[in-house]
């Protein structure tokens, strides 16, 4: 099993509906709600009316000046069985922009790439992804420290340069070139060729600090071990595969616990990591508290056969800033469970806990869903009822125990 990439589509923003200079107090608009209606006003107490959806929330913008930044002048509750939609300007903006959407149907190119659907889902995977790309990036660079430095000669310092190459070829899995002289290039069978350059080698512990170069991202890791846990920073430029109209800037730091313990009975792997810092994009803000824990024990039983279980837990208290709107994830906790590499215990253990507030109101509650599909598989959904849909947030197919996929 391997979790899907679940697509939220971007919202478009509808069609413009212009409106000519001189527009009166209390005249409607032309009836399509559009992006951009140019009014001319001689001062103060003009009255915009649009024809609206009823029971939708949505924002009015005014631009300071007409190549100016959109800037909210209102939010618009549109109260069932009312067709109208009205706005007093109360300022003297004359002859500016003035546009009226609905607050779902905000559009990736006003938001950087991201609707409210997607800009949930970045604040839940994104700060995993860069954890996830932190230990990722630590082993790939440590390796081919590695490799780099077999072939110099005995007793050569670490080597920090070079292109290592997958070659597929099991008796010679890696091939290596000097060049270029003052980075590591690393290129694989499939995917991006990714660059590190290592920044600081602390000979006893490992790389202390490198930069990482792949797909659009530009990264700067920083990592201290210390006595009680591991300071991690991550900093620069990230692409999502996840998100690919967006670029976002990262600015994290982590503090990772846990151990490694192997011995001639099995493994037992305990990985606990507390994330804090920032996340933004065009539109978009997150000031990220989370925290991931992963445990992984196997044994290997009596008949020789190696046997496993693992949980995975992850907590959000984030904060995100989109479109005008203060969104806050409280206590927020999802958790997964697997046995010998499938899930298990999906009825008791996995579950999706916690709430979403918009403005300091109730908005959202997660949620976990199970939905049979014949008799071999279970789709199993992580979700946020929101009040007008709801939001998938992880999809899992899972067999069913004893049946044939």
């Amino acid at each position: 099993m391997r979790a899907s990439c679940i697509t939220v589509g971007l919202g478009v923003l509808m069609a413009a509906a212009g409106v000519g200079p001189g527009m009166e107090m209390g005249v409607k608009a032309a009836a399509p709600v559009g992006p951009s209606l140019t009014v001319a006003r001689a001062g103060s107490g003009v009255r915009l009316v649009w024809d609206v959806q009823a029971g939708h929330r949505y924002r009015v913008e005014h631009a300071p000046g007409v190549t100016g930044a959109w800037q909210l002048a209102a939010e618009l509750t549109v109260a069932v069985g009312n067709a109208e939609g009205s706005w007093t300007d109360t300022n003297s903006w004359a002859g500016v922009p003035v546009r009226l959407y609905r607050v779902a149907d905000l559009g990736p190119a006003e938001s950087g790439g991201l609707t409210f659907d997607s800009a949930a889902r970045a604040s839940d995977l994104v700060p995993v992804e860069l954890s996830d790309l932190y230990t990722r990036s630590a082993q790939n660079a440590y390796d081919a420290i590695q490799v780099a430095t077999s072939y110099a000669p005995a007793g050569s310092p670490p080597v920090t340069h070079g292109t290592l190459r997958l070659t597929g070829d099991p008796s010679n899995p890696v091939s290596y070139d000097a060049l270029p002289g003052d980075h590591l290039v690393l290129v694989p069978l499939q995917g991006a060729t990714v660059e590190v350059y290592v920044q600081e080698l602390d000979l006893a512990r490992g790389i202390a600090q490198w930069r990482q170069v792949s797909a659009g991202s530009e990264l700067v890791f920083r990592t201290a071990p210390g006595a009680q846990a591991t300071a991690v920073t991550v900093k620069g430029r990230y692409a999502s595969a996840n998100f690919p109209e967006v670029v976002f800037d990262v600015d994290l730091g982590a503090s990772i616990t846990g151990f490694n313990e192997v011995d001639s009975s099995g493994t037992h792997t305990l990985n606990d990591m507390t994330v804090t810092g920032s996340v933004a994009a065009t539109g978009y803000r997150q000031t990220v508290q989370t925290r991931n824990r992963f445990e992984f024990i196997s044994v290997r039983g009596a008949t020789g056969r190696l046997q496993s279980a693992s949980t995975s837990e992850s907590w959000n208290n984030n904060t995100v800033v989109f479109a005008g709107d203060t969104y806050r994830w409280n206590n927020v906790k999802r958790q997964r469970s697997f046995r010998d590499g499938k899930e298990s215990d999906i009825d008791t253990y996995w579950n999706a806990v916690g709430t979403v507030s918009r403005n300091g109101q109730p908005y959202g509650e997660y949620r976990k869903k199970l939905t049979p599909i014949g008799t071999s598989v279970i789709d199993l959904r992580f979700q946020v009822v929101l009040p007008d849909r709801v939001l998938d947030v992880e999809q899992w197919t899972v067999q069913v125990p004893g049946s044939r996929p």
